[in-house]
């Protein structure tokens, strides 16, 4: 970041203020600048010129990073890292709770499959065939020819994966 005059006149430093007699000083401890006079409003001018020469010299003999910054400013930047580092810590771990349980619902659903009836996979077959099968009987020929093509075209495409089908036929009980 380019730190020139405006950026540091725009810092706000901690002032001391002390009553001297009848005038006033104040004093900027961090970059040790002072201003005195009779009245506080004047000498808070004087205070706001002399801020501004100093670090224009400051600047002038590429001294800039040497100008210290009120702690506050400096604090906020190291709870700006603070909360940075913490709201990444709050994403990587929800990321990894979310992968932890994704991961554990596919378990868990392997796991129900596998612990379900034979039975069922039957009765869906069952339940569908009955369906197809009046949905056949109420169709017109030419459609009926149309969908024998389509479900051809669907057997061939299916067929590396026959093997996982025949455990529906492998169940059905013998017809009557």
């Amino acid at each position: 970041m380019n730190k020139d005059i405006d950026y540091f006149n725009e810092l706000s430093y901690d002032v001391i203020l002390r009553k001297k007699g009848d005038g006033f000083i104040l004093f900027i401890p961090e970059i040790s600048c002072l201003s005195e006079d009779k009245d506080l409003a004047v000498a808070y001018q004087k205070l706001k010129v002399r801020k501004r020469e100093l670090f224009h010299e400051m600047i002038a003999s590429d001294l800039s990073e040497s100008i210290p910054e009120p702690e506050r400013t400096t604090a906020n930047k190291n709870i700006t890292t603070s909360m940075l580092y913490f709201i990444t810590k709050v994403i990587l771990g929800s990321a990894l709770f979310f992968l932890v349980t994704i991961t554990g619902v596919f378990i868990a659903q392997d796991t129900i499959k596998k612990q379900l009836p034979p039975m069922t996979a039957y009765s869906f077959v069952q339940h569908q065939g009955a369906k197809i099968k009046l949905m056949l009987e109420e169709m017109p020929e030419n459609e009926k020819k149309e969908l024998q093509l389509k479900i051809r075209a669907l057997l061939i495409e299916l067929r590396p994966f026959l093997g996982e089908f025949k455990v529906l036929w492998e169940e059905l009980p013998p017809e009557n």
